[in-house]
């Protein structure tokens, strides 16, 4: 009891050379061997098969956090994330990766949309059968890819920015946005 104290209160961390895991994403698929998927500031995300043991953190795709992780729900081996990095450039993007296999292997987005954003941060969601990723930036107008993150295209009548997106889970070409400015949008 705190206020038996008796004045000043002093916390201490207990754990020597560890830092917080303020998890930011989650994702359950489904099938496939991935029960969870998360995303985590500072320490990127992980793939998780077994949430009793501590899984490996995501290849870097030059992310040091991730801030939206998202699957296909018709396909849930089809899986993208996206994040931030504290020190951002332009030429260390693109903040993104894709993977075919349940995130046991990853492929590093090919290039950046976003050549005006201010670290890559933001949301993802992959349509139903996968064939499309829809990344919304915090701070830029939103973008989708056809080809795994090769090129992207902007989403000419989405707002922007965009705070959060989502894929319809049935119909692989809804997608859901809700808008800093407007709120939802579909």
């Amino acid at each position: 009891d705190i206020t038996v104290a008796g004045g000043a209160v002093a916390w201490y961390e207990q754990a020597v050379g560890d830092e917080e895991h303020n998890v930011v994403a989650l994702a359950a698929p489904p099938s496939g061997s991935a029960i969870l998927y998360s995303g985590l500031h500072d320490h990127n995300g992980m793939v998780h098969t077994d949430l009793t043991v501590a899984p490996p953190r995501y290849p870097n795709a030059n992310t040091n956090m991730t801030s939206s992780v998202a699957y296909a729900e018709s396909n849930p081996l089809i899986v993208a994330r996206v994040g931030g990095n504290k020190n951002y450039t332009a030429a260390a993007a693109p903040y993104g990766a894709y993977s075919s296999d349940g995130g046991n292997t990853w492929t590093t987005f090919a290039n950046t949309p976003l050549p005006n954003s201010a670290d890559g941060d933001g949301s993802i969601a992959v349509s139903a059968d996968g064939s499309t990723l829809v990344w919304a930036p915090y701070d830029v107008a939103p973008v989708y890819s056809t080809d795994q993150g090769q090129t992207w295209t902007l989403c000419a009548s989405a707002p922007s920015p965009s705070k959060k997106v989502v894929a319809d889970h049935i119909n692989t070409n809804m997608f859901y946005m809700s808008s800093m400015k407007y709120g939802s949008y579909p």
